[in-house]
């Protein structure tokens, strides 16, 4: 459960009698965490625990982009973690006349992922071709048959076609949606250290 209330609410509530109109600003509070703007961050506070993090509006996308993921919607825009190297993400694509060409994720998501191959190979397949790739992450291994969705300089932009039932609802496989979280993980934690 989950209140909205609007800064002058809050600001109503602090000083009865001084209402102060200029802040339009809400304040939305779930369960014991509280989330509101100073204008220059998305401050958020958990009060048990007396912890608080500022997320500077310069972020504010890369965070919605993450909670519309977790909300379940099916949109292009997807949320997409961008891989750094130090996350330990492997991959190697299949193709139709060669078979375990190593490769580079750029990005991924629970549907798809933009994936660079070694040496700036490239073979022309149309999108919309299929292929087989491999992910693998700290002994779990993910292997799928992808679409081309569109073509990277130097690789492609691929979709998961098991990552959807047949109603269009996004449902991953357990092991892709386990890899992708870990990597999520690595992602926000990255972020956090970085400010």
């Amino acid at each position: 459960m989950f209140k909205l209330k609007s800064a002058r609410e809050t600001k109503r509530a602090k000083s009865p009698g001084k209402e102060q109109s200029s802040l339009s600003i809400a304040n939305l509070i779930i369960g014991d965490v509280s989330f509101s703007s100073d204008g220059k961050a998305l401050l958020i506070e958990e009060k048990s625990a007396k912890a608080r993090i500022a997320i500077g509006v310069e972020n504010l996308s890369d965070l919605m982009q993450y909670l519309s993921n977790l909300s379940g919607r099916c949109e292009r825009r997807a949320f997409r973690v961008p891989i750094h190297d130090s996350f330990g993400l492997q991959v190697k694509v299949d193709y139709p006349d060669e078979a375990g060409i190593p490769g580079k994720v750029r990005d991924i998501s629970y549907i798809g992922a933009l994936v660079e191959l070694a040496g700036g190979r490239k073979h022309d397949l149309p999108v919309d071709s299929q292929l087989s790739v491999e992910f693998s992450l700290e002994g779990v291994v993910y292997r799928s048959h992808a679409v081309i969705k569109r073509a990277a300089e130097n690789g492609y932009g691929l979709m998961f076609p098991e990552s959807f039932k047949d109603s269009g609802s996004i449902d991953p496989p357990d092991p892709l949606l386990k890899m992708v979280r870990r990597l999520e993980e690595r992602w926000v934690s990255s972020r956090m250290q970085s400010h």
